[in-house]
């Protein structure tokens, strides 16, 4: 398979990107929230999250996070990313998500004036 490239330059197989938003997370066993917390995305891959939180959720966690994502002034809605994944040790304090599954909610429309 054929590596991507974009302006010449060869692409990593999963991308991360520097999103700096808001979350709420639950982490969950089965049915039960086990508790919850708030935080920041670091970055954002297709399968991977890096997010700072507080408190800490421990690695190998099933975990649901609600991300709101960042709003250009030119759309109407408010977007958030949820996210169901598994919690991994991260890096400098941070706590990585493995995405298991990912979709973007429309949270409301701004009202004409």
């Amino acid at each position: 398979m054929a590596a991507l490239a974009y302006h010449g330059r060869e692409l990593p197989p999963d991308p991360a990107y520097p999103v700096h938003a808001e979350l709420e997370f639950r982490l969950v066993l089965g049915p039960e929230i086990l508790f919850c917390g708030t935080g920041r995305t670091v970055s954002v891959s297709k399968h991977t999250i890096l997010l700072s939180a507080t408190p800490v959720p421990p690695p190998d966690m099933e975990i649901e996070v609600d991300i709101a994502w960042p709003r250009r002034p030119e759309h109407p809605v408010q977007l958030q990313l949820c996210v169901t994944g598994r919690t991994q040790a991260g890096k400098n304090g941070h706590t990585a998500v493995q995405v298991v599954r990912s979709q973007f909610r429309a949270l409301k429309t701004a009202r004409a004036t």
